[in-house]
């Protein structure tokens, strides 16, 4: 047997055009709602303007019904936030948002067993694939061979490691 007989076509990458603008709306609201503020209603705002973000770019693969569970579902798993923010609270908004964005991207696991993966990969191994990437590209205005030749020029050697004969 042969890989490529086991590979899938790849999917179509389904661009929403206007994905820029929700991203700068939605970092103005964090900006106006949340940094300077006490948390409470800010949070479950900003809970529900980050669900309709993702919702947002989904409206033609959803269906409005699907779409306003969703948002409902988001809502209500927000309303902890609104008493008094806890780490509880944040962690159902969060799992709600999770749910959201695997639904919507058509990535929810047929079965509930493999929900727990599922999640573990989108709130786990996500952040960590981002931290590669930034590595992976150096500051703007600088190539990869000045910033070494900083990194290693401005780090001394630890006082032990000289007195060790190799």
């Amino acid at each position: 047997m042969d890989t490529t007989d086991s590979l899938t076509a790849p999917m179509p990458i389904r661009r929403y055009p206007g994905r820029i603008a929700v991203l700068l709306g939605l970092v103005a609201l964090a900006d106006f709602l949340i940094f300077g503020q006490e948390p409470g209603i800010n949070l479950f705002l900003f809970a529900l303007a980050v669900c309709a973000g993702i919702l947002l770019p989904a409206t033609k693969e959803l269906s409005p019904s699907k779409a306003a569970l969703l948002l409902g579902l988001s809502l209500l798993a927000s309303a902890p936030l609104l008493e008094t923010p806890s780490a509880m609270g944040f962690a159902l908004c969060l799992t709600a948002l999770m749910s959201v964005a695997l639904v919507s991207g058509k990535l929810m696991p047929r079965s509930l067993t493999g929900l727990p993966l599922a999640f573990s990969r989108f709130a786990l191994v996500i952040p960590l694939r981002l931290a590669e990437d930034v590595g992976k590209y150096p500051p703007l205005g600088s190539n990869c061979h000045q910033t070494s030749e900083v990194y290693h020029r401005n780090v001394e050697e630890p006082p032990f490691v000289s007195r060790i004969n190799v």
